[in-house]
């Protein structure tokens, strides 16, 4: 999804950009397909990266990409075929089966520029074991079922009413989980470690592997994102097919002091937004 500044200048020159990056990883016969959600509705200013984000969970969602709205001759200035890129005249199915993911780029006026990159639900809950709802459709439509749909509507994507599908996955998980400790000093990483080891001692999992798995993992997850990280920190392997959190001050790494200094670096876009 690129931005789109709908200049002669601009628009090449993002093209160019995203075929530097992406055309020697791709086949001649798999261009990267680029649009823009500018043409449908004009500038948005401030507004014009979430229409962006909207419209590329929609495309994922539905495993359609849409044409760009009302283009008929492409820029002289950007060479689709050498670049691999592809701008969609009509409504496209998603090429290939599995995770789908997209770009998209937004330009601010004031220089700051931002890339999101995003997966589509369903797969993203798949695969990491995930359970949530999601409006995903898990296989790419048909190509022939765009041939009786009008042309005024494959400039968008029409509404369809759609219930909310959960996605629990059964793939198994990798059984080794990274368990993060941080403290203000480096005894404190000992005596954090004990105090979990005593803890663990005292739960019984014996006869319930999920739950102790389940447990595992919300704890390296809370450890790793909802802890405050402080100067030393050091860290596990944690096997979750064995009970050995009781062991934990044997199985830490040796404690590390992260640095204290943190270095402020000044990026300029180089588009002359600045001035």
């Amino acid at each position: 999804e690129g931005h789109g500044t709908g200049t002669p200048v601009g628009d090449s020159l993002e093209a160019n950009a995203l075929g530097n990056v992406f055309r020697e990883h791709r086949p001649i016969d798999q261009p990267l397909y680029v649009g823009s959600v500018k043409p449908n509705i004009g500038h948005l200013e401030g507004a014009s990266g979430i229409a962006g984000i909207i419209k590329t969970i929609l495309v994922l969602e539905r495993a359609v990409i849409p044409p760009v709205a009302g283009l008929i001759t492409l820029n002289p200035r950007i060479d689709d075929e050498f670049l691999r890129i592809k701008l969609p005249l009509e409504a496209i199915a998603w090429p290939r089966l599995g995770l789908r993911r997209a770009s998209v780029n937004s330009f601010g006026f004031g220089g700051s520029n931002a890339h999101a990159v995003l997966d589509d639900a369903y797969h993203y809950l798949r695969d990491h074991e995930l359970v949530g709802n999601h409006c995903t459709t898990s296989v790419p439509p048909a190509a022939h079922s765009f041939e009786a749909v009008p042309l005024a509507s494959r400039f968008g994507l029409p509404g369809a009413g759609r219930m909310l599908s959960p996605v629990k996955s059964s793939l198994s998980g990798p059984p080794f989980k990274l368990l993060v400790i941080s403290a203000a000093d480096e005894d404190g990483i000992k005596r954090t470690a004990t105090a979990y080891a005593g803890h663990f001692s005292k739960m019984k999992f014996s006869d319930n592997q999920a739950g102790y798995n389940e447990y595992v993992e919300n704890m390296v997850y809370t450890l790793a994102t909802r802890r405050s990280g402080l100067h030393w920190k050091s860290y596990a392997i944690i096997d979750v097919s064995k009970p050995e959190l009781h062991q934990l001050p044997t199985l830490l790494s040796k404690p590390m002091r992260a640095p204290a200094a943190n270095k402020i670096g000044f990026v300029f876009s180089g588009h002359g937004a600045q001035w």
